[in-house]
């Protein structure tokens, strides 16, 4: 499960543990994500204790932006590892390798060929 995505909250202290942050910067981040509604922090005694709230219409924005921005590091780490790529003598750029390996994954030469009529 995601972090904070428990039915229980959590301290302080163990979200920044997880998130191998120093206390200080790990309120930071709660504290503005709790003015934007995303969080919801309950106080226990001196401890304050931080849960998703899932009611936020915002939680489904911030999660997505999360997902890309985890997709863009993945991306990034396999461009670097990847050699450069040429169709027709033409070295290709990010986008149009992205565009190819999305070709290669997601076009059915087949269903496309039925579809036009070049094959029955």
């Amino acid at each position: 499960k995601p972090l904070l995505f428990e039915e229980d909250y959590m301290h302080l202290e163990e979200i920044s543990k997880k998130l191998n942050k120093n206390h200080s910067v790990t309120r930071q981040y709660l504290n503005f994500f709790e003015k934007e509604g995303i969080v919801l922090k309950k106080i226990v005694g001196r401890l304050s204790m931080y849960k998703i709230n899932l009611s936020s219409p915002a939680i489904i924005d911030y999660i997505t932006i999360v997902e890309k921005e985890k997709l863009i590091k993945k991306y990034k780490r396999k461009k670097k590892m990847t050699r450069k790529q040429f169709i027709d003598g033409k070295e290709l750029d990010a986008n149009e390798i992205a565009f190819q390996e999305f070709l290669i994954k997601k076009f059915d030469d087949k269903e496309w060929l039925k579809k036009n009529g070049l094959i029955f």
